[in-house]
């Protein structure tokens, strides 16, 4: 499996996909999402118009939902990404930010998009307004910052008391862009849009500064759920592209702590657990970082074959040491392989966390939680102290496999270790790939 080669990748380690995906370092560009909620959203994206889908599940909302859903299931904590839904009140109220742009927004942005809904067929579209007011908000007056603004539309702008147009919108989207810090705009025109649509969505995507590239179609043309999908993917790639080699991390894992006490779990900082607890060797503090440090014992000699050293006692395993992210041991052929609970797990884990037994977990060995007694070395992801005279295993490091980078967490190894940087274009990969092996269920 090879690493999509996009703008931002910048290198690659091996040549197998891990089950974590590797980030680098900077400051990560806020994306925020403006989703049009206006009645006509309520049609079928293939027409006609003027009617409402019957069935809720192929109205355009609906199906937006879905692939926005996708996006930040794929992108959650990767990108700051925020979320807006015009209008605001079912009118002609202005957008606001309901969700400001940051890591860890998934669940927020699903449970918006699961309420936000068209409650009738108004017509009103208050883009310019909506863009406006977006703009103007705090986190996207970041200049630290790249800033995009994803305008996900099925129409032109519209409101009846007659406070929109066209050129406002145009000139709205184009102050954006020509603005401190420039904001820039991606128009994904959504559905059959007749000729006068399609010219606004052209000016729209033209102002905006990212238009597709298309010479007829200067906007993302989305027609169907599965041409959403695809403007999406397109989105993603171009600010990979736009973004001019710029890596980011957002992450405590590439960033550190602020309180030298504090350690980095889950990308965030925490107290040390084992703050305060005195072991005495060879016993060591064992903590997973969500648990309290506990004095445990460490295996003062090494395992035999197929045992394995867990908090001082070898205990039984066929493969003789802990698999690692991604794998499980087969207890028949006493070999690891592949865990079905990750490779299904969406959204994937972000290095250095990995995944065992389906859920994303840190390394207590690489993220300096637990500091084993002289004359002993913790075993990775086993997060357990054992004599190093024990012949070192591999252990599935994430260092391994294809670990392309992407804008939002720190190294591999551990949280001050240089690593490859690899960017967005791994996550469109990924992304391609799991939606490849869903249609084959």
């Amino acid at each position: 499996m090879r690493c999509l080669k996009a703008a931002l990748v910048v290198g690659c380690l091996g040549a197998s996909a891990p089950e974590s995906v590797a980030l680098a370092s900077a400051k990560c560009p806020n994306l925020t999402i403006l989703l049009d909620a206006s009645g006509s959203m309520l049609e079928n994206p293939a027409g006609p118009s003027g009617a409402i889908d019957p069935v809720v599940a192929n109205r355009k909302y609906t199906v937006a939902a879905k692939a926005l859903t996708d996006l930040v299931n794929l992108y959650d904590g990767v990108l700051p990404i925020g979320m807006s839904i015009f209008p605001s009140d079912g009118m002609c109220g202005a957008a606001t930010l309901n969700i400001a742009p940051a890591l860890y927004t998934r669940q927020s942005i699903i449970s918006l998009l699961g309420s936000s809904a068209p409650a009738s067929f108004a017509p009103d579209t208050p883009t310019s307004a909506s863009i406006a007011s977006l703009v103007a908000k705090p986190p996207l007056k970041d200049a630290t910052r790249r800033q995009y603004v994803l305008l996900l539309t099925d129409g032109e702008p519209y409101c009846s008391n007659g406070s929109e147009s066209v050129a406002q919108s145009v000139t709205a989207v184009k102050n954006a862009y020509n603005g401190t810090p420039q904001v820039k705009t991606f128009v994904v025109g959504f559905g059959q849009l007749n000729a006068t649509a399609q010219s606004t969505m052209n000016q729209l995507a033209d102002a905006g500064g990212v238009p597709s590239g298309d010479s007829t179609y200067h906007y993302y043309r989305a027609d169907s759920s599965a041409a959403l999908v695809s403007a999406l993917d397109k989105v993603l790639t171009t600010i990979s592209g736009d973004a001019g080699g710029m890596q980011c991390d957002d992450s405590c894992y590439g960033m550190g702590c602020v309180t030298a006490t504090d350690k980095c779990v889950a990308g965030m900082c925490k107290p040390d657990p084992c703050a305060g607890v005195a072991c005495t060797a060879p016993q060591f503090c064992y903590t997973d970082g969500t648990s309290a440090g506990v004095c445990v014992d460490s295996c003062a000699s090494p395992c035999g074959t197929g045992t394995h050293c867990e908090r001082g006692q070898c205990v039984s395993d066929p493969c003789g040491a802990p698999c690692g992210p991604g794998k499980r041991c087969n207890q028949a052929t006493s070999q690891c392989e592949a865990d079905p609970a990750c490779t299904s797990l969406v959204p994937k884990c972000l290095s250095p966390r990995g995944c065992i037994s389906g859920q994303c977990v840190d390394d207590p060995c690489a993220s300096g939680l637990i500091a084993c007694p002289d004359g002993t070395a913790c075993v990775p992801w086993a997060g357990t102290c054992q004599s190093l005279t024990a012949a070192p295993t591999d252990t599935g490091s994430v260092a391994s496999g294809c670990g392309c980078r992407i804008p939002g967490r720190g190294g591999s190894e551990a949280p001050t270790a240089a690593v490859a940087a690899l960017l967005l274009g791994a996550v469109l990969f990924r992304r391609r790939t799991w939606r490849q092996a869903q249609r084959q269920r």
